[in-house]
């Protein structure tokens, strides 16, 4: 079951964070902010445990973890190709 919730994170919510990222300027410190918020909801809604190491969230699922979308590295993978365009 958690295969499916990751995944459908990573396809759904995803997008609507990068179609954001060209537009609204996301400070390092608001997209950290964001991405304890999701860890936060991982362990209130009991799908990863709090003493569990953080970095597990997102290295890929091949590896045999979540596979869950880092979203600091998912902005600097975004916007850095925009600056060089412009």
């Amino acid at each position: 079951m958690e295969k499916y919730e990751i995944k459908s994170i990573n396809t759904y919510a995803t997008p609507v964070l990068t179609f954001s990222f060209g537009i609204v300027k996301w400070t390092a410190a608001d997209l950290e902010n964001l991405q304890t918020k999701m860890r936060t909801l991982f362990t209130r809604y009991r799908f990863h445990h709090h003493r569990a190491a953080k970095e597990r969230l997102t290295v890929p699922r091949q590896m045999c973890d979540r596979g869950l979308i880092d979203v600091p590295r998912l902005h600097d993978k975004q916007v850095k190709p925009l600056q060089t365009y412009f």
